[in-house]
């Protein structure tokens, strides 16, 4: 599958001046469960054939990169829009408020996180339309499994065939409900490591790291304290245990490995690692990603990450592809096949990548071409399970949002 080759110029977007945090309260909060833009952003500009559109905040973009990546600087960020038509911009956001009142629905019996609802895309007679998803999620890890404190028939007698949605005044009535029972694994091996060489002192996100059990895992992308200016790099939290030691590429590495920071064990399902300047006084993380036999992914520097807001517009849109690094599999593309919320509020992707087990903690990341060689790479999430399927690799995989993760662990990409 091929990635994305269009530049800021050829997509219209543009830059706006703002920090992450202005940006979200900007547009009301860029969640996935609140409206994005509202009838006051809708340009009804009459005979211009580009008024009926919804402006967006696409991503969020480095306004000094240089310094981020040469000297370890904390990101400064501007805000980058993008616009959908209004006909897709209700479709969506209607499917998200009949989400919201699944899942209020299902709260008023059980709030287990592991019963978490969506917004899918489905054909139906020939038709692509948006469907919300309840799944009794399972997760089973190698000598471990939970299960959501009610039953798939229960959760089928709780919740509609179908409900209405509302936004800026238009209601859609008969969007179907899919109840369903999803598991998601964090067991079976696969054969062999992609990312698996020797970054030293400067180690990029998709790159293998192993715990003091010799457990293996993905680093996936540099990031800074937004409180102490550190260097941190974010991964998932199931490989990890509080206050332990990890090292790249191996157990066997390095004696001053990189330490877990304790508090951030525990959430859905991601962590970060905190590290001080090595003993040669260079930065540890890069804000680049892994390449095979221990190099460098050149041209493909990461600039920031993409907005919640544009994954639901690009949910179940095939063109729409976005990477994931795993140091298990290597790197591949696919496109979002479902987002997810639950009573926690904890936000996750699910797409087409494939995973396996090592894979956990990689990047998802979309990338921009600006050059024939240059691309600007942001960070969509960070991979957690495999999904659909007990053989390694698994056909499709899930994780954590970027923006979800930089708000509980309080860190800037």
């Amino acid at each position: 599958m091929s990635d994305s080759t269009e530049s800021d110029a050829e997509r219209g977007s543009t830059d706006t001046d703002t920090t992450r945090r202005e940006v979200l309260s900007a547009v009301g909060g860029v969640s996935m469960v609140a409206p994005l833009a509202t009838s006051t952003n809708v340009n009804r500009g009459g005979d211009n054939p580009a008024s009926d559109r919804v402006e967006y905040v696409e991503r969020l973009k480095h306004t000094n990169p240089v310094e981020v990546r040469r000297d370890g600087a904390a990101p400064e960020r501007t805000q980058v829009t993008d616009t959908v038509s209004r006909d897709h911009w209700l479709v969506v956001e209607t499917a998200h408020d009949a989400r919201d009142r699944v899942q209020e629905l299902i709260e008023q019996h059980t709030t287990d996180p592991l019963v978490m609802t969506g917004v899918t895309t489905i054909t139906d007679g020939g038709q692509s339309k948006k469907a919300v998803t309840v799944d009794r999620t399972v997760q089973k890890g190698a000598d471990s499994e939970s299960s959501p404190d009610v039953e798939l028939d229960e959760l089928k007698g709780i919740v509609p065939d179908t409900v209405a949605g509302s936004v800026d005044g238009t209601t859609i009535d008969g969007i179907p409900v899919i109840t369903r029972e999803r598991t998601e694994q964090k067991t079976n091996e696969c054969d062999g490591y992609s990312f698996s060489g020797n970054y030293e002192e400067q180690i990029p996100g998709g790159s293998k790291y192993q715990t003091e059990s010799c457990g293996s895992c993905t680093f996936g992308t540099a990031a800074t304290d937004d409180e102490t200016g550190n260097g941190r790099m974010i991964t998932t939290g199931h490989c990890l245990n509080k206050n332990e030691v990890v090292r790249q590429p191996d157990c066997h590495g390095a004696e001053d490995g990189v330490t877990v920071q304790s508090s951030d064990i525990g959430k859905r399902d991601f962590a970060s690692v905190t590290v001080p300047t090595t003993k040669s006084g260079e930065k540890l993380y890069y804000r680049q990603l892994a390449d095979y036999n221990g190099t460098y992914h050149l041209g493909r520097t990461v600039r920031g990450i993409i907005t919640e807001s544009s994954l639901r517009y690009h949910e179940g849109d095939e063109s729409y592809q976005i990477g994931k690094h795993g140091a298990r599999t290597g790197r591949q593309y696919g496109y979002i096949k479902n987002i997810k919320t639950n009573s926690s509020g904890h936000r996750t992707v699910y797409t087409t990548n494939t995973t396996g087990v090592g894979d956990s903690g990689g990047p998802y990341y979309k990338e921009y071409q600006q050059t024939a060689r240059i691309f600007e790479t942001y960070i969509v999430g960070i991979s957690a399970w495999g999904v659909g399927g007990d053989d390694c690799p698994y056909p499709e995989s899930a994780g954590n949002t970027m923006e979800y993760v930089e708000e509980e662990l309080g860190v800037t990409v």
